[in-house]
């Protein structure tokens, strides 16, 4: 049996996906909700380990509040897969790192739906880290390796913090070839005058990426993140700067571009 754990601060949105989607499983699972619209818990690490340490299942399933199932048999196909997992360490329908460079996933995002990855998959594939959106750890494990709060002191980063942890113990951290949709897109785009396009991250990300990076530099030239790739070498500063600079730089291209096609019309 699968224990889904998921803090939310949106009722709404709660009961309309991830609950209502619950509701329509073909196996039973065990629901455990924390209630965080009044602010009681400070960061995920402290909610879920709460929640957690109520639940009975042998998977516990961390998800956000605005997920959805996109069949009435997800459940039962999950555990399925998990059961055939040799040495898991962490499994989610997103991720990235070692062999991939780029977003493995079968999610749909946003409003229109369209694909969060890059790359849509078959069959299981192993990955250095999850997306915090859906993971799910076997009990037996989590209980050895819980979130670590002292690190992961936010909203961010704390499914790849448990996943770097797991993978220096020579667990697999793998992709499920699930799809769900995800009405977040996750990273903020900033748009400025409906032309310049930057991507944004809040403070509070960059604060806990220090925190990991210095936890896991000497085991980790670099993190994988579905948010980014960092350096573990290289102050957090500089690499916001170099992705200030690449984005500049795609601002420009696309602007002369547009210019281009303006003035030389496509030959028939």
């Amino acid at each position: 049996m699968i224990s889904v754990i998921c803090v939310y601060n949106d009722l709404h949105l709660y009961n309309n996906f991830i609950k209502s989607s619950l509701e329509k499983q073909t196996v039973k699972y065990e629901l455990i909700a924390l209630d965080n619209t009044n602010n009681k818990f400070k960061s995920a690490a402290e909610a879920l380990n709460y929640g957690a340490g109520q639940a009975s299942g042998k998977y516990f399933m961390f998800v956000h509040q605005d997920i959805k199932f996109n069949t009435e048999s997800w459940l039962e196909g999950a555990e399925k897969l998990l059961d055939n997992l040799e040495k898991m360490g962490v499994a989610g329908v997103a991720g990235i790192g070692n062999k991939y460079l780029r977003i493995v996933s079968n999610i749909k995002h946003g409003v229109p739906p369209r694909n969060a990855g890059n790359i849509k998959i078959n069959n299981i594939e192993q990955v250095q880290t999850l997306d915090e959106c859906l993971f799910i750890v076997k009990k037996e494990v989590y209980k050895k390796y819980y979130f670590d709060e002292k690190i992961c002191n936010g909203w961010h980063l704390y499914a790849v913090d448990m996943c770097l942890t797991l993978q220096k113990q020579g667990y697999k951290n793998i992709v499920l070839p699930l799809e769900v949709y995800h009405l977040s897109v996750g990273q903020k785009i900033c748009k400025v005058k409906k032309i310049f396009i930057f991507r944004r991250l809040p403070k509070e990300y960059y604060d806990c990426l220090k925190n990991v990076i210095k936890k896991h530099k000497d085991s980790y030239g670099f993190i994988y993140t579905t948010c980014g790739l960092w350096d573990t070498t290289r102050s957090i500063f500089i690499q916001k700067t170099i992705i200030t600079a690449k984005d500049v730089c795609k601002n420009i291209y696309s602007i002369f571009a547009k210019i281009y096609r303006y003035f030389v019309p496509r030959k028939n």
